[in-house]
């Protein structure tokens, strides 16, 4: 939305109630957003980037101008949508906006490997939250200031999953090789990011901070309050697809796993809710 200032008068001018939209926290266009974000289809990454920034709603109409122009973002130089890209990785909650550009169709446009996470299933011994897009958006989410290299890993980290389960790591890098260049990503930062996404598998000792931050956060739900139902849900699921047998195989894997796992960042270690020995106490009390 836009706010005027009279330089001479020294009054603020609200003619499209700019104020209002502030107050309650609304994302709006100045007049008609198809032909706002036709003049500017970059325009549509910085929207999901400002709800992204401000943590705001926005507006039915602003969100349907959005879906209606979403082939806008073809004729926007790769190299700019890779810069606001970063920018709204970088963001106070990443998922708000991410999720707005896969909602109203300009995530496929730009990034379809990191649309095809949504509704992909995890192993039983990965991750509880449930699909890969769901631990992605949360794992961007508790990040705090991160550089790009760091975001961007984070992003792609789990995007072999579209293909495959096993060796999922290896197959998000050459994903992550295939999709880099086109967003100009020097050859550093590519492989920076390609060692980061490695990290991620599971039993790897971190050889610095930004893989210990990614290590920790990708193993976030251990320490999570939700865990057990998050857990018991995933199991059910599991069963189901004949991934594991009973409950106590389950139970046991995770015991086994929390018991060798201790979070490597000061960070990872305040924000964990439960502690390790706590966690495994509530395992053996409710199976």
């Amino acid at each position: 939305n836009a706010l005027y200032l009279d330089p001479i008068a020294e009054t603020l001018l609200d003619p499209c109630g700019a104020l209002a939209d502030a107050e309650a926290g609304v994302l709006r266009t100045v007049g008609d957003p198809i032909e706002r974000f036709g003049e500017d289809g970059l325009r549509l990454l910085r929207a999901a980037r400002l709800m992204a920034a401000l943590g705001c709603t926005i507006s039915k109409t602003t969100r349907n101008g959005m879906q209606s122009t979403a082939t806008m973002i073809d004729n926007i130089a790769a190299e700019r949508v890779g810069d606001e890209i970063v920018r709204l990785l970088q963001a106070r909650q990443p998922s708000i906006g991410l999720d707005l550009l896969r909602t109203t169709g300009i995530l496929e446009r730009i990034l379809p490997a990191i649309t095809a996470l949504h509704g992909v299933e995890q192993p039983p011994d990965h991750h509880p939250e449930g699909c890969v897009w769901t631990h992605t958006m949360m794992m961007l989410d508790m990040a705090e200031s991160p550089s790009g290299v760091l975001a961007t890993a984070a992003l792609l980290h789990d995007i072999g999953y579209i293909d495959k389960y096993d060796g999922h790591e290896e197959r998000s890098v050459e994903l992550a090789r295939e999709i880099l260049p086109t967003y100009r990503y020097s050859e550093e930062q590519t492989e920076r990011i390609c060692e980061l996404i490695l990290a991620t598998k599971l039993s790897t000792e971190p050889k610095d901070i930004l893989e210990q931050i990614i290590i920790d956060a990708n193993l976030d739900h251990l320490g999570r309050v939700d865990f057990l139902i998050q857990s018991d849900k995933l199991f059910q699921e599991c069963r189901m697809h004949k991934k594991i047998k009973t409950k106590k195989d389950w139970n046991n894997h995770q015991i086994q796993f929390i018991k060798k796992y201790d979070f490597h960042t000061s960070i990872g270690r305040k924000l964990r809710e439960i502690s390790g020995e706590q966690q495994i106490e509530n395992i053996k009390q409710f199976s």
